[in-house]
């Protein structure tokens, strides 16, 4: 019997290689069949001499940008080089006079609001405007989505995922320190995807999403 055993082993041991090695051939695969979404766009708004083509042409690659008039479409090349993929990242551009703000409802409509990012741009040459532009683009962001026949529920499962986004969110490096005051989870924010779950981990700090519009926005400053 302790012969058979030793026989048996070896065979036992090739098995349980070959078993974890098509585990994980099976998981990369699974993992490489996820393509680059080509539905994302981003939305740049400011006023104008706020530096939003030069932004754009920046994250393109591009020396030379053109301004252009009204709104302006673009696209930014995203490559990933682990999974050997690319697509296009959609930019559109709003011109700064108010006399163009209904064009947003090309860029923004109920079909693109879950896919799109907003870069409200401001002007570093008169810091004390700072906050009026802010206020002022975000005032005119929140007016545009409150037309927008939106479904009830997709526009409070977004608003529910920039809460858990801002209760989740950690510095970059203090995930390795526990004592930090910003680690909150270890829960990442994954890629952007949420069913809809309410989450509960407690009250946002004081200012925090005060205008909770259900889009992600960020700020640039030129």
């Amino acid at each position: 019997m302790a012969k058979d055993e030793k026989l048996e082993s070896p065979q036992r041991d090739a098995a349980q290689k070959e078993n974890l090695w098509s585990s994980i051939l099976n998981d990369v695969q699974n993992h490489g069949n996820t393509k680059l979404p080509s539905c994302k766009q981003i939305l740049v708004l400011g006023d104008n001499e706020s530096g939003k083509t030069t932004m754009v042409a920046k994250l393109q690659g591009v020396e030379d940008p053109k301004k252009g008039w009204g709104l302006e479409y673009a696209y930014i090349d995203v490559r990933d080089d682990y999974r050997d993929d690319n697509t296009r990242l959609s930019v559109w551009v709003l011109d700064g006079d108010a006399g163009h703000n209904e064009l947003l409802k090309f860029a923004l409509n109920s079909e693109t609001f879950p896919h799109t990012l907003v870069v409200l741009t401001v002007t570093m040459t008169s810091p004390w405007g700072i906050l009026d532009q802010l206020r002022h683009w975000a005032s005119v962001l929140a007016d545009h989505v409150d037309k927008l026949k939106l479904d009830v529920d997709l526009r409070q499962s977004r608003r529910q995922y920039l809460v858990k986004t801002w209760q989740d969110y950690i510095e970059p490096g203090d995930e390795l320190d526990p004592a930090s005051p910003m680690k909150r989870s270890s829960r990442n924010l994954g890629d952007g995807d949420f069913d809809g779950e309410l989450y509960d981990d407690g009250p946002l700090p004081e200012g925090t999403l005060t205008s909770n519009l259900g889009t992600g926005y960020c700020c640039s400053g030129y």
